[in-house]
């Protein structure tokens, strides 16, 4: 039997977006029980981010409740499944989800399949630290390090030749850091030089969308320009689009958001097509309760670069979460060997709709 949930996660400070700050994050938990399972399925868009709202999302799912407890109820195969899967990203991403798990219940596993591999563990994690100043940067930067993290992803609005003196300073005392530049596309080509004249010399993976990179010819500049390594994020438009990335561009870092791209199959199909060997794959959150944020670890472990830290560490960032406890150790995840039931949420946070 389906039913729904619905959480709000109080963030430790307000999360800024494009259309405003927000306090706290919404989404919606699809439960489904039988016989045979009891499983946790996300839906959650982010404001500022995700195409869709969470209303529409949550008016999509009742809509779709009846057909889809038939549907689960019923045995189905990863390609009926395909069928059945539609709308909103987030949605698309819930539903699969739950496909996912009840295959995996069921024992029907397909051999071959990326998703139903023997996971790799553990995984490794990034810290990530926001824009702030020279000093509350060193700080937080000392901090992450010290409690394990070995690559750490800062977001900044401009190469500010500040930052660079920090993370020299930084990086002279610890040489086995990795940094991370997101510019969250707020750069241009002048900017660019700055960075590259800056931060020479820094132990730099990539920097993150440093300007809209819809197009090719944005995507080859910005190659072209950069003393570093390119990440493509919020630019990747659907599965379609990153498999056309994927083809042209073989040495570009992929971050991958599976709530905002949608169907988990697809995302994984489309990297065994065209990088099946996942290097310079990233897979992130996209500050989802424990019961998504669980799931996408698991993709990280299955289709995600294991060389490379992701992006998981964003339970730190909620007051509190459906589920305590962290499983992050020394910047590693080591993945739980079942997934997380209804009785292991914190029930006061949740509302059934």
């Amino acid at each position: 039997m389906i039913s729904f949930y619905q959480y709000q996660l109080p963030f430790v400070t307000p999360f800024k977006t494009g259309a405003g700050d927000i306090v706290s994050r919404e989404g919606i938990l699809i439960h489904f029980k039988d016989e045979d399972v009891d499983i946790l399925a996300e839906a959650s868009p982010l404001p500022g981010f995700s195409s869709e709202s969470f209303k529409s999302v949550k008016k999509h799912l009742m809509s779709l409740k009846s057909e889809l407890d038939a549907f689960l109820k019923g045995s189905f195969s990863i390609d009926d499944l395909q069928q059945f899967i539609s709308g909103p990203s987030s949605i698309q991403f819930a539903l699969s989800d739950l496909g996912w798990k009840i295959i995996q219940f069921r024992g029907g596993q397909p051999a071959g399949h990326p998703l139903f591999q023997s996971k790799k563990k553990p995984v490794l994690v990034n810290d990530i630290v926001g824009s702030h100043d020279p000093a509350t940067t060193k700080r937080l930067i000392l901090s992450a390090l010290h409690d394990g993290f070995k690559t750490i992803k800062i977001k900044t609005v401009s190469p500010d030749p500040k930052l660079a003196a920090v993370l020299h300073e930084i990086y002279a005392q610890n040489k086995d850091v990795i940094f991370r530049l997101d510019a969250n596309q707020s750069w241009n080509v002048e900017k660019l030089k700055i960075f590259n004249r800056e931060f020479k010399n820094l132990p730099i993976e990539y920097i993150e969308e440093p300007y809209e990179l819809h197009r090719d010819e944005e995507i080859d500049r910005a190659f072209t320009m950069s003393a570093y390594p390119i990440a493509i994020d919020e630019s990747i438009r659907d599965s379609n689009h990153l498999g056309k990335l994927l083809e042209k561009y073989p040495n570009l870092f992929i971050i991958i958001k599976p709530m905002m791209l949608g169907n988990i199959f697809s995302i994984s199909e489309t990297l065994l097509k065209y990088r099946s060997s996942y290097k310079r794959v990233v897979i992130t959150s996209s500050l989802e309760s424990a019961v998504g944020l669980g799931t996408i670890s698991k993709l990280a472990a299955s289709i995600g670069d294991n060389s490379l830290a992701h992006g998981l560490n964003t339970k730190k960032l909620f007051r509190k979460d459906i589920v305590t406890g962290n499983d992050i150790n020394n910047g590693v995840l080591i993945l739980p060997g079942r997934t997380i039931s209804l009785n292991q949420l914190d029930q006061s946070m949740l509302t059934q709709i």
